[in-house]
């Protein structure tokens, strides 16, 4: 995935944006990473922030290089980080849908595990 959307949103749509813009280096990095937060809107507002952020970094250090290859190795790095994160955080998520099933259960009141974390 890193290597597609290094191409597509670095590669193309970066210069493609800075052309149009008549050579507004800002333009094509600001539009770029607008392109590429969109395209991972699935993720919630959260995501769609987060991916903006990573966006302008990379567009700013392809700017900066004249290369994908730091981008490249950048975008792989983050994408095998959050996918190496991902595997606790979603047993950590049934860990506690099965503690509130379990409360429920038991006669608690929904949300009362909420309660309890704050």
């Amino acid at each position: 995935m890193a290597i597609c959307e290094e191409f597509i949103y670095r590669g193309f749509a970066q210069r493609v944006l800075t052309d149009w813009s008549g050579g507004s280096l800002a333009a094509g990095i600001l539009g770029s990473a607008a392109l590429f937060a969109w395209a991972h809107l699935y993720q919630g507002r959260r995501g769609l922030l987060s991916t903006f952020l990573a966006g302008m970094l990379f567009s700013g250090v392809r700017a900066w290089t004249g290369s994908l290859l730091p981008t490249i190795v950048a975008h792989f790095v983050a994408d095998l980080v959050v996918g190496l994160m991902a595997p606790a955080r979603f047993r950590r998520a049934i860990a506690e849908l099965e503690l509130e099933n379990e409360r429920s259960k038991l006669g608690a009141a929904p949300g009362a595990s909420l309660i309890l974390h704050m």
